[in-house]
């Protein structure tokens, strides 16, 4: 049984706080409905699939009632007095996001430990943050990587075996709703990093604040246009591939964070990151130079 630490997650309703630690424990832990409905703690699609193999043994979170409250509601061990304490007795570690942005210092523990660990997106605001990050993971032999769940969805996987029938892809036309640029931007671009792989040559950005419509362009030609606009469109996300033979795209994204977690898994029995350090700096890199081109012409080289 691999066991694991896991930074934030209880934010309960209407507070700050990532909710993908109720999703990540519901499926590592299962999940007690009644102590959920008498805990008056949100669901967030916790239980509704699990997977064996692991269990989140110790939990921090700096609302330390909540995370009590969490812990009942999930059969987590133990609560942490500080997030140092996490990787103690623990065999991986799951980094959550409640908006500080700062995974450097919530990750150190474990990958000092040289722990696989999981860091939920964005790695970084800036490709400087997380080519720090990843140094460290190195330096200890940690196997680490940090992706949006959108990589592995099940709308993703759907795309790359359509493409291998049609000769890949060559444009990549993806629509998000969305908001929080900062938080949600890493979703689209990793999403085709991973449908398109890595080495972006070049980024433009002829879209503005909240209505962002982003070119990636790779150094054999191939593009991407991403258009990330706030929640003033309706649709949810699509994306659509064109390749030589044929096109092929998806609305249903169907499960995003089982998929995640089993990569995270294989990661832990594996010591085999399934997304590398370049690339991942690469997304934060992207992320961080389309941000002050809104509604320049010129294209930025990478």
């Amino acid at each position: 049984m691999i066991r694991v630490g896991m930074a934030f997650g209880a934010g309960n309703k209407g507070e700050t706080g990532s909710f993908h630690g109720n999703v990540w424990a519901g499926i590592l832990n299962g999940f007690e409905a009644a102590r959920a409905e008498a805990e008056d703690w949100p669901d967030m699609g916790a239980g509704h699939r699990r997977l064996e193999g692991a269990r989140i043994t110790r939990l921090w979170d700096p609302n330390r009632e909540n995370a009590e409250r969490m812990a009942r509601v999930f059969g987590i061990e133990t609560v942490c007095d500080s997030y140092e304490e996490l990787a103690e007795d623990v065999d991986a570690g799951l980094i959550g996001e409640d908006g500080r942005f700062d995974k450097l210092t919530y990750a150190r523990p474990f990958l000092e430990r040289g722990l696989p660990t999981y860091i939920d997106k964005p790695l970084a605001l800036k490709a400087d943050e997380a080519r720090e990050i990843c140094a460290l993971a190195e330096a200890h032999g940690a196997p680490m990587f940090s992706c949006s769940g959108w990589r592995f969805c099940d709308g993703a996987q759907h795309l790359r075996a359509e493409m291998a029938e049609f000769g890949g892809a060559r444009l990549l036309i993806g629509i998000v709703s969305m908001s929080k640029f900062d938080v949600y931007a890493i979703h689209p671009v990793d999403t085709a990093l991973g449908l398109m792989g890595s080495r972006v040559a070049g980024v433009a950005n002829a879209g503005d604040v909240g209505r962002d419509i982003t070119r990636l362009r790779w150094e054999d030609g191939r593009q991407a246009v991403l258009h990330m606009y706030d929640r003033s469109i309706a649709g949810g996300r699509r994306f659509i591939v064109y390749g030589p033979d044929g096109h092929a795209e998806t609305a249903d994204f169907g499960e995003i964070h089982p998929p995640l977690l089993e990569q995270f898994l294989q990661m832990c029995r594996t010591t085999e990151a399934p997304v590398s350090s370049a690339e991942m700096i690469e997304a934060a890199r992207i992320v961080e130079a389309i941000r002050p081109l809104r509604g320049a012409v010129e294209e930025l080289r990478l």
